[in-house]
């Protein structure tokens, strides 16, 4: 009798979808690894920069903001950011998350390149 119920429950829940297996929720999830891992990453690397402009004092302000504040906020950014990945598959809004994960996405590209970027300083003769 067991036997049967236990087969009765795997036919029935076939026939479910399970919202964890369901496409969108495995997108929203690899998103959300993503833009976690990501910015992490930039978090470490505001750590690395740091040691390497020790001694500069005149600093471009995003250079310096990052630097200062850079391995706290950059870690809140990301979660801030899955977070509302996840809301808006909550909602059903894949559109908005698709456009949230861009937009993060492109945040991410321009800080490094903006981190990256040369500053060299020049005088006036």
């Amino acid at each position: 009798m067991p036997m049967n119920e236990l087969m009765e429950f795997i036919e029935n829940s076939k026939s479910r979808s399970h919202p964890l297996i369901d496409r969108w929720w495995l997108s929203t999830w690899i998103s959300v690894v993503l833009v976690l891992l990501l910015y992490t990453w930039f978090a470490t690397v505001c750590t690395t920069l740091r040691e390497v402009y020790k001694g500069f004092s005149a600093l471009p302000s995003f250079l310096r903001f990052c630097i200062e504040y850079g391995p706290i906020t950059f870690p809140l950014f990301g979660i801030a950011g899955s977070a509302g990945l996840v809301v808006a598959r909550r909602t059903n809004h894949q559109r908005l998350q698709a456009l949230l994960f861009l937009i993060l996405i492109l945040a991410l590209l321009s800080s490094v390149y903006l981190l990256l970027q040369p500053h060299f300083a020049t005088t006036a003769i």
